[in-house]
């Protein structure tokens, strides 16, 4: 089983992969947890020699490919080997992310979905929603109780407006992949928004 955890920043997916790992003990379920950009450490190590040699490189277009290129190997050692020894992958984040986040910075979506063709389709998706608003005023709760005398630096990523824009296209790959995604409303407690997850997971396990 391949399970995702997609949302935005502030939308509460470290809290909830705790919740599914224990959730797993519990059932005495095998498992793996990953993520993307993996550990593996491919985009990485190109992305830090791009800005060694252009502080101001910028190409949304390359990035899609970094991170596809990220994932294939990802796929390769990490999600397939722990597969075939018959674990559950619980993975923060996956290609949906590489759709939105590159669509949302102007990569022509159906062109992402081409290059990430290669990429298996989990067994569950669940997308933490959440309206931007709330989002930015989690991260600024959190910015805030990390002050420091030099300030709080605020992520691209993070401003209402690019938040905004990411909900939108996150929604739209919802309705357009046929995948099994489950929108799970991550505004409530974090209990609340388990209890959506875990009857996702109990289906899952049925």
């Amino acid at each position: 089983m391949i399970v995702s955890l997609i949302g935005p920043s502030g939308c509460g997916k470290g809290t909830q992969l705790e919740n599914i790992k224990e959730y797993l003990d519990e059932h005495e379920i095998d498992y793996i947890l990953t993520f993307e950009p993996s550990d593996v450490g491919f985009r990485k190590l190109i992305k830090q020699h791009l800005i060694a040699s252009d502080p101001s490189y910028n190409d949304p277009v390359l990035d899609a490919l970094m991170f596809t290129a990220d994932r294939r190997v990802h796929l390769q050692k990490r999600i397939i080997e722990a597969l075939k020894s018959g674990k559950w992958v619980i993975c923060d984040r996956y290609y949906y992310s590489t759709l939105a986040y590159q669509s949302v910075s102007g990569v022509d979506l159906e062109w992402l979905k081409c290059i990430n063709a290669f990429v298996l389709k989990p067994d569950l998706a669940i997308f933490l929603d959440l309206a931007p608003l709330l989002a930015v005023e989690r991260i600024q709760s959190r910015l805030q109780s990390k002050l420091t005398e030099i300030g709080v630096r605020v992520d691209k990523y993070e401003n209402i407006g690019f938040l905004t824009r990411l909900r939108d296209a996150y929604l739209r790959i919802k309705d357009m992949l046929d995948d099994n995604i489950k929108l799970v409303d991550a505004s409530a407690s974090p209990e609340e928004v388990f209890e959506q997850i875990k009857q996702h997971l109990d289906e899952l396990r049925s």
